[in-house]
């Protein structure tokens, strides 16, 4: 006769598996940007190299958004590497007792990364061999523009389709 049967609630079972999705994001997140490296020539008159101003993790300040980006940044060696991670989330009417839905959780190697003075510009592959461009500045030390410009290249003479400002993740 069993006295206590243990049942696994809802929540935790969805804690588990938001845990497995990140630990295998983090995982890719080495994987990936071990795959796109590229070589940063640095300036000999300098004692650190712009570059390793845009190093570390940059997210979105707001705590509850239905999308967050997320972009990370490493230099090793002389190599700079990056990738970025998308989450949305569906949000339930005002009320009505459910909790948000993770419907997105997308991991992006950062392909054709290249740095040009205090720029960073890369590519997202899409489907028909087409990619969307963006570029990023820092705005401060811990602030910094992250520009979408679509299927064309970036260039001061076009407007971006978005733009966010991301802080420095401590």
């Amino acid at each position: 006769m069993r006295l206590h049967e243990k049942k696994t609630s809802a929540n935790a079972e969805r804690a588990t598996v938001l845990l497995g999705v990140t630990l295998c994001a983090l995982t890719l997140l080495g994987a990936g940007a071990a795959a796109f490296p590229i070589d940063v020539p640095q300036d000999e008159n300098q004692s650190v190299p712009t570059v390793t101003r845009f190093v570390g993790g940059w997210k979105r300040p707001d705590s509850d958004p239905p999308m967050l980006n997320a972009y990370v940044f490493m230099l090793e060696g002389n190599q700079l590497r990056g990738a970025s991670r998308t989450v949305m989330y569906l949000k339930p009417a005002p009320g009505s007792g459910l909790e948000r839905k993770l419907t997105l959780d997308n991991y992006s190697p950062l392909a054709s990364l290249t740095v040009e003075g205090e720029t960073i510009t890369w590519k997202f592959p899409l489907a028909n061999s087409q990619a969307a461009h963006s570029r990023a500045r820092l705005i401060s030390e811990d602030e910094l523009l992250v520009e979408n410009c679509g299927k064309q290249p970036c260039s001061p003479d076009r407007p971006v389709e978005s733009k966010e400002i991301l802080r420095r993740q401590k």
